[in-house]
């Protein structure tokens, strides 16, 4: 077999870092369904695992959005996966960087499976704690010197010292105290009573004719 020039294979190279990261990423489950079906179920068997070995962390409520024990869990299975096979299909460079089994860049995994790591107390699972020390390493390996923040909490994690900053409680709110309108006193003057003199005496004159039910009295005089 004619083995490929030196010309063509930079001429193939140049060619893939043409295609960014979003075209590999959305095409890379089509063009290769064996390696997307292969991954996914290494993924699901170690969040299976996972999710019978680990002790929750009964601190978590108190970390702003905190990262899912199943993102987590994925970033570092499915990325450690593709750097143990190292091919092209599997670790590849795009114009916008380098894409780990058709999803993540993994220079940009760092600080978050770190934080996300610690969120859900995940190493206290055996099966976890083997694969994200052994992606540590290769992270720290190929980005180490990126001098980020990513690159940063992996040479903490890996020296000990990360800290997981805790947030603080929002402020507690004091009652709204509603003044209370002021109450109208009763009326304490008595009404006066009524005695008839206050019908006119024209108007009593005039009806001084009308007896029971509206009947005319007869005069005897």
């Amino acid at each position: 077999m004619k083995k490929d020039s030196s010309k063509e294979r930079t001429q193939r190279y140049r060619e893939r870092l043409r295609e960014n990261a979003d075209e590999w990423t959305d095409a890379w489950d089509e063009r290769y369904p064996e390696q997307s079906a292969e991954v996914s179920d290494f993924v699901k068997e170690i969040g299976r695992k996972v999710l019978e070995e680990f002790t929750p962390n009964p601190q978590r409520h108190l970390y702003f959005r905190p990262f899912s024990v199943e993102e987590t869990v994925d970033y570092v299975a499915r990325t450690l996966y593709a750097f143990r096979k190292d091919s092209d299909v599997w670790v590849r460079k795009t114009s916008d960087g380098i894409i780990a089994a058709g999803s993540y860049f993994p220079d940009g995994l760092g600080w978050m499976i770190v934080t996300g790591t610690h969120e859900n107390n995940l190493e206290t699972s055996p099966t976890y704690s083997a694969l994200y020390r052994e992606l540590l390493l290769i992270l720290d390996q190929r980005f180490g010197n990126n001098r980020d923040r990513n690159s940063a909490a992996i040479k903490q994690e890996l020296a000990g010292t990360f800290v997981l900053p805790v947030e603080s409680e929002p402020p507690k709110l004091e009652p709204i105290q509603v003044k209370p309108e002021p109450r109208v006193p009763p009326c304490t003057v008595d009404a006066p009573p009524i005695t008839g003199y206050e019908t006119p005496l024209e108007e009593q004159n005039r009806l001084i004719g009308f007896g029971t039910f509206g009947m005319t009295r007869t005069s005897h005089l």
